[in-house]
């Protein structure tokens, strides 16, 4: 937790919209309660609140009945849909699962598409599945999916496990993990100058653990980096206005 996933996806998000590329967010509910689909039901909505009617019957096609059972906010666009042919579940979930990969797809062939799915160590199993089925028909399309999870949370037994197992099989897969900053940042602090140089001193002393309100640390880059006489790191969060403390070992 705090090991930078979210900001790393962010950075990227903002590269990504530099060159002409949609970026749609989905996050994963860690509680209970959520619908099934979650993250890609968020994906969905704001790709349709954002396209307009001709585009979207031409990029879900005959798959727009299908997406509709899940997303019924599409009615509202696509008023002419008819209702969805009867299927086994197995079969009506194949259906589903090809109806919304066909239909990302033809949105990205336009304006390429980056799809980032948050926290997916709280995904349903619902949503692995359908992760799963859209990673393996993505590689010939203008379409990127980027995953973030506390690799911590995932055991063996969980369930993200059996995902990330079948991923690792495609070629254009790719697994980026983020590890502890402190020793990295005290080698090229110490050679350098950098982290003060960018973040200046710290403020208030009192404020060297986790959750200290971010306006109070007074530092000069209000979302910059900053190392105490120890070597102890400090990371302004403007996302969570908290102050986080990266620790030597």
């Amino acid at each position: 937790p705090g090991i930078g996933k979210t900001r790393t996806a962010q950075e990227f998000a903002a590269i990504a919209e530099t060159r002409n590329a949609e970026v749609f967010w989905g996050h994963c509910y860690e509680g209970e309660g959520a619908p099934p689909y979650w993250p890609w039901l968020q994906i969905i909505r704001s790709h349709i609140d954002q396209s307009d009617v001709e585009s979207l019957k031409a990029s879900m096609g005959s798959g727009a009945e299908a997406i509709d059972e899940i997303v019924p906010e599409l009615i509202s666009k696509l008023t002419d849909l008819g209702s969805p042919p009867r299927f086994a579940p197995s079969s009506a979930r194949f259906r589903l699962f090809d109806s919304i990969t066909t239909y990302l797809k033809n949105a990205s062939v336009d304006k390429p598409m980056v799809l980032i799915l948050e926290d997916l160590h709280c995904a349903a199993a619902s949503s692995l599945a359908l992760l799963e089925h859209a990673a393996a028909d993505v590689s010939a399309s203008n379409l990127m999916i980027i995953g973030t999870y506390r690799d911590i949370e995932v055991s063996t037994e969980h369930p993200l496990s059996r995902t990330l197992g079948s991923l690792v099989r495609h070629e254009d897969f790719q697994r980026l993990q983020l590890g502890g900053l402190s020793h990295a940042v005290r080698k090229m602090e110490a050679s350098t100058g950098i982290i003060s140089a960018v973040a200046g001193d710290l403020g208030d002393e009192g404020h060297t653990g986790e959750g200290g309100p971010a306006t109070n640390a007074t530092l000069r880059n209000p979302s910059g980096l900053a190392a105490d006489a120890s070597g102890n790191i400090f990371i302004a969060d403007r996302q969570s206005n908290a102050i986080r403390t990266v620790l030597l070992r």
